[in-house]
């Protein structure tokens, strides 16, 4: 038997959702939740959901984890601090391939998930510039300063 995750009650092991009715009702609300359970079921019935974790969870994985999280953060010691007015001034042509990479100097005017993402500049703002990234299967917009892109070369 599983135990819900909210009030640890045991619910069936063949329940497709970690959480008792109870508990899904009053965190999700009614139409929310049995959405949830028909969309899991179906998913179910297709083979798409992975009972699997997506990270072993150890203490060895915690300490890479951390260290590739403070590797996001730091600067080499010759960078610090410094902005290339190159950088800063580039100038990007519509259709121009991306990389996106925080500049650290500068408060970041995107999302940090999107470091080390890259795609299409489709515009310009202002200063900034209109890219166009796929998000699994969406496209989406996003308005991102110069000095956090760098070139691709593509051919």
């Amino acid at each position: 038997m599983k135990k819900c995750i909210y009030c640890k009650r045991e619910i069936s092991d063949l329940s497709v959702i970690d959480f008792c009715d109870k508990c899904g009702i009053a965190t999700f609300g009614d139409k929310m939740f049995y959405a949830i359970v028909k969309n899991m079921k179906e998913a179910g019935l297709r083979g798409d959901l992975d009972q699997g974790r997506f990270w072993p969870v150890s203490f060895k994985n915690i300490l890479i984890l951390e260290k590739l999280s403070k590797m996001l953060k730091r600067k080499p010691i010759k960078a610090k601090g410094k902005i290339r007015l190159s950088e800063y001034f580039e100038k990007f042509k519509v259709g121009d391939r991306v990389a996106i990479k925080r500049e650290l100097s500068v408060r970041p005017k995107f999302p940090k998930r999107l470091q080390g993402r890259s795609g299409i500049v489709s515009n310009k703002k202002g200063k900034s510039y209109i890219v166009k990234i796929n998000d699994f299967e969406k496209e989406k917009t996003y308005i991102i300063h110069p000095v956090h892109l760098r070139k691709l070369k593509w051919y």
